[in-house]
């Protein structure tokens, strides 16, 4: 992994360094169940983690909560929010809604790595990895009282 740890970390991560999944300056992504402006977010994150070198092109569909890169899918199990599954054929994330879905993709970008950044050679990779997690708490919050 690129980062030491996930931020948050997932409840379930097993990541294979020998395997990755490699993309350059344009990735074609298929995202199903994300309004207009979460994908827009979804395009300048993926553009920023990439440290510019690369470009998501989206193509909507009607498939549920998810984002497909090439050929991978991945399962949620009971328990999961969302689910990530890396391979070298693509990565896949799942969610069980729009949040968990955008909270699957901000742990995505975070597993991006810089192989090579010259302009018209980028090439980038994404090791291997299963990941499933939920939130710990179902609903958080923070309760400020002030006296005037």
């Amino acid at each position: 992994m690129y980062f030491q740890h996930l931020y948050p970390f997932p409840k379930s991560c097993v990541e294979n360094r020998d395997v990755r999944f490699v993309f350059g300056a344009s990735v074609q992504a298929v995202i199903s169940g994300l309004d207009t402006e979460c994908v827009k977010r979804v395009k300048a994150l993926w553009n920023r983690f990439s440290a510019t070198a690369s470009e998501l092109n989206v193509v909507s569909a009607d498939n549920g909560f998810q984002l497909v890169i090439g050929g991978a899918s991945a399962v949620l199990a009971e328990n999961d929010s969302y689910a990530i599954h890396a391979d070298d054929s693509g990565v896949c994330v799942v969610g069980r809604d729009a949040q968990a879905l955008m909270n699957g993709i901000m742990s995505l970008m975070q597993l991006i790595c810089p192989d090579v950044l010259d302009e018209g050679r980028e090439s980038l990779y994404i090791n291997a990895v299963d990941i499933h997690d939920a939130p710990a708490m179902p609903f958080r919050a923070i309760h400020l009282c002030l006296f005037g």
